[in-house]
């Protein structure tokens, strides 16, 4: 009976190490290339297995080039390990919504694989980067900013690499400068004439009434209206950790002799915990709708669908659907509006109707967001109310 007198450590499909003491002190390299049905074997010079791993993962790639072979390992192609990455995050974050990093590195459409994924992850560098964002400034205006979005995926792509031993350093790829402009956020006028948040419930409100308004299969109906309501009046971001994950467990009704709201308890938001203190007008609606459930356990928006990336959806599909009857998908600056113009709204409203009032950084503490972004993004952009322009022109 044959033994083995060594035991082959696989370093990735074709690519093999070995050590046979009884023959050399040195890891071997064994290689195999099925183009041209052959072994090649050949001595690392080093007793170290991580050496050995490193010198045998050049090797191979030397020898892919002087002897033609067909293509790159598949098991290192840059689509290869960007789909592992993916898995590796919906691993991580079960219930993660991670439709943009896959739409950013394999979406067939704009993907970096689409030019790139073919090539070996280990040579992967700037120029890359770089050359993919010259095919796609041809058919698309990327702003900087968006391109620093897209390299901080590939970071974490080659980190994610790195950390699997593919590649031995992490290549540097430099953020992009931005130009400093702070433009307004999108939102929607809210007085006067033209009073686009009016108009906007209200077409809500007679879609569910008549029951006429079917988007993907789902009828526009009271789901919609009460994330508008909790957006605008709550002050909460419309996003997986925040407006989807609320329960009426997370919610405490408040009255006194003295105001009336509603407390919010934000269990993961972005900016983490936090407690978020309503306008009247979300306790005069949620008091109204509360005995309407049995289970405190039940979510507040789409309580049936345990998916709550796909409660999101179709919150997001239908608001955009209502944009677009109502002629509203952009502001008076011309930006695309979503469901964030509503936060962006409850923001400027509190603003506006406190007449000048209303403390900054409670405002931003209660937000989860920070005072700079207050006056950057909202008040700098806002009228001054009558009772600051008094102020302004009084001499004390």
């Amino acid at each position: 009976m044959n033994v083995k007198r060594f035991k082959s450590i696989k370093v990735f499909e074709g690519l093999f190490i070995y050590l046979d003491k009884k023959n050399s002190p040195y890891y071997q390299i064994r290689i195999r290339l099925p183009d041209l049905k052959k072994h090649i074997v050949k001595s690392s010079k080093t007793t170290s297995l991580v050496e050995a791993k490193q010198l045998a993962k050049e090797y191979w790639k030397s020898l892919s080039n002087n002897f033609k072979t067909s293509k790159t390992n598949s098991k290192l192609q840059l689509k290869h390990w960007c789909e592992l990455f993916i898995r590796h995050l919906e691993t991580q974050k079960p219930n993660g919504n991670f439709r943009t990093e896959y739409n950013r590195l394999l979406s067939e459409e704009n993907g970096i694989c689409k030019w790139f994924g073919l090539i070996d992850i280990t040579e992967f560098n700037n120029t890359h980067v770089l050359r993919y964002f010259e095919q796609r400034d041809k058919t698309d205006d990327l702003t900087n900013n968006t391109k620093n979005k897209y390299i901080s995926i590939f970071r974490s792509l080659l980190r994610f690499c790195f950390n699997n031993g593919v590649i031995p350093t992490i290549p540097e790829i430099p953020t992009l400068r931005m130009t400093k402009r702070d433009n307004p956020r999108p939102s929607f006028i809210f007085d006067g004439k033209k009073n686009e948040y009016d108009l906007l419930l209200k077409y809500v409100r007679d879609c569910i009434k008549n029951k006429n308004i079917v988007v993907k299969y789902n009828p526009i109906n009271q789901e919609l209206h009460k994330a508008i309501l909790l957006i605008v009046h709550g002050f909460i971001r419309p996003v997986r950790t925040e407006l989807m994950s609320l329960k009426w467990n997370d919610i405490k009704l408040v009255k006194t002799d003295e105001l009336k709201t509603v407390q919010l308890r934000i269990k993961d938001g972005k900016t983490g915990f936090r407690y978020t203190t309503s306008t009247p007008m979300l306790y005069d609606y949620l008091t109204k709708i509360n005995s309407k459930t049995d289970n405190p356990n039940d979510y507040l928006i789409y309580k049936d669908y345990e998916n709550r990336n796909t409660a999101l959806r179709m919150i997001q599909d239908q608001f955009k659907e209502v944009l677009k009857r109502t002629e509203l998908t952009t502001d008076e600056y011309g930006q695309n509006r979503t469901l964030y113009s509503l936060r962006h709204l409850g923001i400027q409203m509190r603003l506006v109707n406190s007449k000048g009032k209303v403390n900054i950084y409670f405002l931003a503490k209660n937000c989860g967001t920070s005072v700079e972004m207050i006056e950057r993004f909202y008040a700098k952009y806002l009228p001054n109310s009558d009772e600051v322009i008094k102020n302004l022109q009084s001499f004390g």
